[in-house]
């Protein structure tokens, strides 16, 4: 049980850690959210507070990750640096990515659209208002074709058991469309095209 860790922790990594806990050894279509409340020491009520559904939970968790990773590519962090912190933050809630990969719900990753459109707008800010560049078509086109390629990416990484988060954040990275990898390098200096 995650009581004691309820001190440490905001209730939403509370929650998803004893999720990630729970589907150790449960199916995601058969965990329970009183499951999830009795692992977390929490009430139904608490729980609710916080998300409206078990999916909304790993949502939410997607949705800091890439903020915290892939969304940064281009202004704190390299492709490589972006995608491999993404990557380790699925990492931490292994078991849960895994048995909501296997699930019938509705899957978080690929073009699903709060984390497609969550980068796609981070891509596309960081390229004109950060790197100044005028979005051309080109570029447009560059920017869904990654974003479709890291969601798709993200998804095969979750449902996987055992990889190497490093050697999948490189092969990832090769991947990128040169002209945008270029442009999106943090020590581009460039201001305009």
């Amino acid at each position: 049980m995650l009581a004691q860790s309820k001190v440490d922790f905001p209730m939403e990594w509370v929650i998803l850690y004893a999720m990630n806990e729970l589907c150790k050894n449960t199916s995601y279509n058969d965990l329970k959210i009183q499951d999830v409340c009795k692992e977390a020491a929490i009430s139904k009520p608490t729980f609710y507070r916080y998300f409206q559904n078990k999916s909304n939970a790993v949502r939410w968790h997607m949705k800091k990750i890439a903020l915290a990773g892939v969304c940064q590519i281009g202004q704190r962090y390299t492709w490589h640096e972006g995608i491999y912190v993404t990557l380790c933050g699925i990492l931490e809630l292994k078991s849960l990515y895994q048995a909501f990969d296997r699930s019938d719900s509705e899957n978080p990753f690929g073009g699903q659209k709060f984390t497609g459109d969550l980068l796609r707008h981070s891509l596309t800010q960081t390229l004109t208002e950060v790197k100044r560049y005028q979005l051309i078509e080109e570029l447009e086109f560059q920017i869904q074709a990654v974003t479709n390629m890291l969601g798709g990416a993200l998804g095969r990484f979750a449902s996987q058991d055992s990889v190497n988060p490093e050697k999948y954040a490189i092969m990832c990275e090769n991947s990128i469309p040169n002209p945008i990898r270029d442009i999106l390098n943090i020590d581009n200096t460039s201001d305009s095209n």
